[in-house]
């Protein structure tokens, strides 16, 4: 019997949303095959999850973590609640698979019709003066471009009349966050259109939604080991080292012996990093997933595995994706890590 039928196959690949691109006959195929061999209640969650908006982005995340689960010889036993798999590894300890699905914006500035209606407002105001945008948020969609635009008229013009010089500005509303500055440039115009940076507010996301988690695990599964499953549905645009510095903090020592592929680290348990929050004493470990970055095959994904060195204890899940893992837990609780290749 079809685990996927026809009006769930058309579902997922009539709306893109619900996957990063149109599945299709032979990607259902797999799709299928990949949950087949699931407990009943756990297939029937991520399938239900798929089709709807608000548990999409926890069930592809299922999906893909119980893939990566596969290689190491891991499975999934049934449901602990809504949100957590319990899980088996290869020698029979029980721990708990998490996913938590994150979206990645499209389009870093925004919506380009929304962008190009707001700096058109802004070019026409400003007229021949030069001038440089730093948009420190996304541009809101559908945005009100009106207020904005009356706000530096009358900044412009307060500065015309020799009522004010301040040469930058800042508007602030709701979503709406710009920084406007007015430069010497032989250039007329907007200059420059910078930003928004959005790396800190990513991590803090992720920091923020993990740590709410666990304390909903710890009231149900109290000291059960859980590997949470941050799974993008876009590239996460986010380099090695600033997920390093989220779960880990930053390092005391670095060493590189014969290349970054045989880098290694020292962090201390400071209670600044994500792994060394007390409330992630249970946390063994972060999987780090995206869509892969050129296999076409929509269930492809990329994967780094990230150790906690500080977990109370941990499975043993030798996964097929680049694993940063503990070598040495000293004494002072200082731990020495590396990066492992599959």
């Amino acid at each position: 019997m079809s685990l996927l039928s026809r009006s769930l196959s058309r579902a997922l690949d009539a709306d893109a949303s619900l996957w990063p691109g149109s599945l299709g006959a032979d990607a259902s195929f797999r799709l299928e095959a990949a949950l087949s061999g699931l407990p009943e209640d756990v297939s029937e969650a991520v399938l239900a999850g798929l089709v709807d908006p608000e548990r999409n982005d926890w069930a592809r995340g299922a999906v893909l973590g119980l893939a990566l689960a596969s290689t190491a010889g891991a499975s999934a036993t049934g449901l602990v609640s809504d949100e957590l798999l319990e899980m088996q590894d290869g020698h029979g300890e029980r721990f708990g698979l998490s996913p938590l699905g994150f979206r990645v914006p499209r389009h870093r500035q925004g919506d380009p019709g929304d962008v190009r209606r707001l700096m058109a407002s802004l070019d026409n105001t400003f007229a021949e003066r030069s001038f440089v945008v730093y948009l420190r948020r996304p541009v809101p969609r559908d945005v009100d471009v009106g207020p904005i635009q009356r706000a530096v008229h009358l900044w412009l013009s307060a500065i015309d009349r020799g009522d004010r010089d301040e040469r930058h500005a800042v508007y602030e509303d709701g979503d709406v966050a710009i920084d406007l500055t007015l430069v010497d440039s032989a250039l007329s115009g907007r200059v420059l259109t910078i930003g928004p940076v959005t790396t800190l507010e990513r991590l803090g996301a992720v920091d923020a939604r993990v740590v709410d988690t666990l304390l909903r695990h710890e009231e149900s599964v109290g000291s059960l080991p859980i590997v949470v499953v941050a799974s993008a549905d876009r590239p996460w645009g986010l380099s090695r080292g600033y997920v390093q510095q989220l779960l880990y903090g930053t390092p005391e020592h670095i060493a590189c012996r014969h290349g970054p592929d045989e880098y290694q680290a020292v962090f201390n348990p400071n209670g600044r990093s994500l792994f060394s929050d007390p409330a992630c004493r249970a946390l063994s470990a972060v999987w780090w997933l995206q869509p892969h970055a050129t296999d076409p095959d929509l269930l492809a994904f990329d994967a780094r595995v990230h150790d906690n060195p500080w977990a109370v204890q941990a499975p043993e899940l030798v996964t097929a994706a680049p694993r940063f893992r503990r070598i040495e837990l000293m004494a002072d609780r200082r731990a020495r890590l590396t990066w492992e290749l599959p």
